[in-house]
């Protein structure tokens, strides 16, 4: 920013890249509080409106406004837009890691394990089942066929768990059997996609060789292993000496926020993404007491309502309706939203009935785990900017 009054010497404060950002990010939050209140009477979640915006703030809608793009979101401000919804979406995943209690595993662990594994394999089978089709109608350029089917089959079978989170929430079900096992279902599903999203992303980065995809696990999984085995302990000991139940030391804070930005940076340059380290920085920290309510206090309104926002947008510029220009599109979009539900949703039923589960809550249970929102489109975009989709593809 400079000091120099530009609006009266006839420039445009645009021009500015500080106030241009302000700017941005004002009309992404406006929009997608506008819609947020139209939404709210369907009983939608929050993710709902955001998504509709950044779609809204793309092509398909206000970017046909002339000049509205070249003013408002202009190529040159892209990056900084997006370095800053980056840094949102890492610290987003640390407090999804965060949410995520292993211990809660124990009470359900088996039914939930059960529901996880069955409601995985289901849209992950029909993911690969529609991959050949995807592949050979829409063109993906020079990705080899079988890292595509191993992406669209995660990208199938993911369950948005912070989505999931607040619907229980909202409708006061986290206490119940069924809100428990659902979230503990829902809790492992998250993870194992992250780990599969991992493995997606480490082999495409590796090209053709597998010395490199190898070096990359082992680091991944020594990584994790320091994370739960010498990091965690010495974690708990910090927080346990040096904050209460209701607020958290100074120093405490900033060595959490050192530690995930550390995490991001290391599994970024070891060739996995810089959310997989942010999301096992959340997972390691201690769930006792009220540390992670208090914590998740200070980051989640900023994080979420100010930073994540600009996540959409970026999402919905890349979003060209207008792709889906033919009948053949048009098909394509039809199978992946059906094999998508239809694969979470009859496995979950499934599941449900056999562990004993009534008709009525095994519906739920099963509609519930095919909750999508931000975590699809995290992999969507992670598969876009790697090569693994076409804008097509990604639209779809």
């Amino acid at each position: 920013m400079s000091g120099t009054p530009e609006i009266f010497e006839g420039g445009s404060p645009l021009e500015d890249p500080v106030i241009l950002l302000i700017v941005q990010m004002f009309v992404i939050i406006g929009l997608c509080r506008v819609i947020g209140v139209i939404v709210r009477p369907l009983r939608q979640p929050r993710v709902v409106a955001e998504i509709i915006g950044g779609i809204l703030l793309g092509p398909s809608a206000l970017g046909r406004i002339p000049g509205f793009t070249v003013t408002i979101f202009p190529s040159s401000s892209m990056t900084t837009l997006s370095t800053l919804a980056n840094i949102g979406l890492i610290f987003f995943l640390f407090l999804v890691g965060l949410e995520l209690d292993p211990g809660s595993l124990r009470q359900t662990g088996r039914y939930a394990m059960a529901v996880a594994i069955v409601g995985m394999a289901f849209p992950f089978g029909l993911g690969v089942a529609t991959s050949y089709a995807l592949y050979r109608e829409m063109g993906v350029g020079s990705t080899s066929f079988g890292l595509f089917t191993l992406f669209n089959g995660v990208a199938m079978c993911i369950t948005a768990f912070p989505v999931l989170a607040r619907i229980l929430t909202e409708r006061k079900l986290t206490a119940t059997k069924l809100g428990q096992i659902t979230m503990s279902a829902a809790a492992v599903n998250d993870v194992a996609a992250w780990v599969l999203l991992a493995l997606v992303v480490a082999l495409l980065k590796a090209g053709s060789s597998p010395i490199v995809a190898l070096y990359t696990f082992l680091c991944a999984a020594a990584f994790v292993a320091l994370m739960f085995f010498p990091v965690r302990p010495l974690i708990a000991r910090g927080v346990a000496r040096f904050s209460g139940y209701d607020h958290i030391a100074e120093s405490v804070v900033l060595g959490i926020f050192l530690l995930v930005l550390g995490s991001a940076v290391f599994t970024e340059m070891i060739g996995i993404h810089a959310i997989f380290g942010a999301f096992v920085a959340g997972l390691v920290l201690p769930k006792e007491s009220g540390f992670t309510h208090a914590l998740t206090e200070k980051l989640e309104d900023f994080i979420v309502h100010l930073i994540l926002p600009c996540y959409f947008a970026i999402s919905g510029i890349k979003t060209q309706i207008a792709a889906l220009d033919s009948g053949l599109a048009a098909g394509m979009l039809v199978l992946v939203i059906a094999t998508a539900c239809l694969g979470k949703i009859t496995g979950s039923f499934i599941t449900a009935r056999c562990i004993g589960m009534d008709t009525r809550n095994a519906l739920t249970l099963s509609v519930l785990m095919n909750t999508k929102g931000l975590v699809e489109l995290i992999v969507l975009n992670i598969g876009l900017s790697t090569g693994v989709i076409t804008v097509q593809i990604f639209t779809i």
